[in-house]
């Protein structure tokens, strides 16, 4: 249930400890509620449950002018310039000079770049150089389950697309959960453009899952510090984890006992406010096929669901592989 003043969560822990499969155990349960979500996967390790699910995928490029408005323009472009390039001058004069050449208003990025060039604003599109190609005119149907692959973008793109990801959840007008995974990856680029985004979540009954490899992970970034004191809820999945930061010798115990068992359950060490608990997962066997990640099996399954598509629903090839694999 859904208590205190934000859902937004962390979890942390190792490759192969659960994290992923655990948070595609509450979409399922959220989606079936009515609740949206937008997921945002760097390794396809939610491509099975996305099909499943019928989500909208992202995967190839985006159109960034779907959403008219100057401010998120502003961002797009911001997000591909670096700081020291940039001043709170320079962000004031550009957002002015979108409003007063309606930039925003075009169907092409790269055509309102060029409106800005007369107003001072030259060379731009020289930043999107490396994602010239993944910048489209295609239209993005606002879905309830939406799915965007970051791999097939490359990871020069993120900052960019994490802008785009921030404005269509927040034009869903509608409870969300948004998830980004692999997220020391973002960390990196430490976009504090996107600062105010999250802190807005806590009003919009907006959930942030934010995936991690390591605790340090969320506390030695500045970004990182925003998500964790945005996130009322830490999930801890096994981990080497040093006392200091919110975790005293008691956290520290519990975490680094945990265990998982492949393929039979997933511990976890739950931390908020109000509680500290470990606790243990036990999927079925679809949600353990479906939910799995590893890339091996997973691309088998997926070619396997693509054979089938040409008889079967998503579901139905699910439910035959499991079938087939475990004799049943």
């Amino acid at each position: 249930t859904r208590t205190g003043d934000s859902f937004s969560m962390a979890l942390l822990g190792v490759k192969g400890k659960g994290k992923t499969f655990f948070t595609q155990k509450i979409l399922d349960y959220d989606l079936s509620l009515g609740r949206s979500c937008f997921v945002i996967d760097p390794k396809e390790d939610y491509k099975k449950f996305a099909l499943l699910k019928n989500a909208y995928i992202i995967d190839e490029s985006i159109n960034p002018m779907i959403f008219k408005d100057a401010t998120y323009l502003k961002n797009m472009i911001l997000s591909k310039i670096p700081k020291l390039e940039r001043s709170s001058l320079f962000e004031g004069k550009l957002l002015r000079a979108i409003r007063e050449t309606k930039a925003y208003e075009c169907k092409n990025f790269f055509k309102a770049l060029e409106l800005l060039k007369p107003v001072g604003f030259v060379d731009l599109e020289y930043y999107f150089e490396d994602i010239i190609e993944k910048i489209s005119e295609e239209e993005t149907p606002l879905n309830d389950f939406t799915y965007i692959n970051f791999d097939s973008f490359g990871q020069e793109a993120i900052p960019f697309l994490l802008s785009f990801s921030f404005e269509y959840v927040k034009r869903l007008n509608k409870p969300y959960n948004l998830v980004i995974d692999e997220a020391h990856r973002i960390f990196k680029h430490d976009p504090t453009f996107l600062e105010e985004r999250v802190r807005e979540m806590r009003v919009q009954n907006a959930s942030l899952f934010t995936l991690t490899q390591k605790y340090s992970d969320l506390v030695e970034t500045y970004f990182g510090e925003v998500v964790a004191d945005n996130s009322f809820h830490k999930f801890f999945f096994n981990q080497n984890i040093k006392i200091g930061s919110g975790i005293d010798d008691f956290d520290q115990e519990k975490i680094m006992k945990l265990r998982t068992v492949q393929g039979e359950y997933s511990e976890f060490y739950y931390k908020s406010e109000n509680y500290r608990k470990v606790m243990r997962f036990y999927p079925t066997l679809k949600e353990f096929e479906v939910y799995k990640s590893g890339n091996e099996e997973r691309d088998l399954m997926l070619e396997y669901i693509r054979e089938k598509q040409r008889y079967f629903s998503v579901d139905e090839a699910i439910n035959q592989w499991v079938r087939d694999k475990y004799a049943l």
